[in-house]
Parts: C-alpha cells; structure tokens; sequence
C-alpha cells in the first residue's frame, strides 16, 4: 500500500470506528444488514466532513448540507460559504464516496461513477471475498479508463466477511 496522505488515513480510521461498532452490535446478537452498514458510514463521514470544514451531500444523513449529490456522499467547497448566495461558485470537490454492497456487477458499476469523479479523493467501500482481487480488478479499470490523470488519488475499503475486517488498499495514479 503506498503512503496515505492525511485525509486518507481519517478515512481509514472513520471506517475502522464504524466497523468496531458493528463487531459490538454482533457480539450483543444484533446484525447489521446493509442498510444500516452504509447509514453508520454515510453518517460518520458526514460528522468528519463538517469537523474539517467542507458542505456535505448524504441522503438521510443528520448533519448533511444536501440531499446525494452524484454520489452516495461527496465534500465539497464553495467560494462564498453563504448557501443562499445563487452566484457563488464550487472550487473544489474533495471526496466523492460510493458504497456498493451487492455483487461484483454492483461493485462495478458504481466504482465507474468514480473513474469520472474529478474529486481530490475518492473512496469505495464494498463487501466480499478475495478481496484484494476484487481491488486488483478495480485498479484495472482505473488503468484502462482513459480519463485518469497523474495524481488521481482511491482508497479501496473491502469489508472481509471471512476476517471480519476491512482490507484498505490506496492508489495513486
């Protein structure tokens, strides 16, 4: 894994807490389905956006500035942190999130909305087996996909239902 930069590692971190409270929920007999998995990572994301400072689109999220926005969760940033200034401009979109837990297909299609996100970071969760060759896969599309540029940053976050664990991996174009 190459190095993580700062953000990446809170991200890696938020997930880490959020699946510590899953592994709590399934000791005291309570599973989570899907559902709530994406809620508590959606929900956790949204707290760690607006600590470092950024507008958050989530749907069902408290705490959210808007409903999803492209993507399951995305941070951004505006020139005028007015939002009911109708002139004011976005300057950057700093994360964009898909969570996909279906199948490889799913996985699939919703980490091809990250090959054209043009975020500073971007993050897919997912859940499975062989997980470091789902993420090989993953990468292969980011090769191929003509659209990405030198310095495209990904985090990958498979949940392990084997291990119990996310495996991260991060790439750099």
């Amino acid at each position: 894994m190459n190095d993580l930069d700062k953000t990446e590692n809170d991200m890696r971190f938020c997930l880490i807490e959020v699946s510590e409270r899953a592994k709590d929920a399934r000791r005291s007999g309570k599973h989570w389905h899907d559902g709530k998995w994406t809620r508590e990572i959606k929900n956790s994301f949204v707290k760690l956006g607006n600590k470092l400072g950024y507008e958050v689109s989530a749907n069902k999220c408290n705490g959210a500035d808007y409903h999803e926005w492209l993507y399951d969760l995305a941070w951004y940033k505006y020139d005028d942190p007015d939002k009911n200034n109708p002139n004011r401009q976005m300057e950057n979109l700093f994360l964009a999130i898909e969570s996909e837990w279906g199948g490889k297909t799913d996985i699939r299609v919703d980490f091809e909305k990250l090959l054209v996100a043009r975020a500073v970071h971007r993050l897919m969760v997912f859940k499975g087996r062989n997980i470091e060759s789902r993420i090989d896969g993953l990468i292969e599309r980011i090769v191929f996909f003509q659209g990405s540029q030198k310095g495209d940053r990904y985090l990958f976050a498979g949940w392990d239902w084997d291990e119990q664990k996310f495996i991260f991996r991060n790439y750099v174009v």
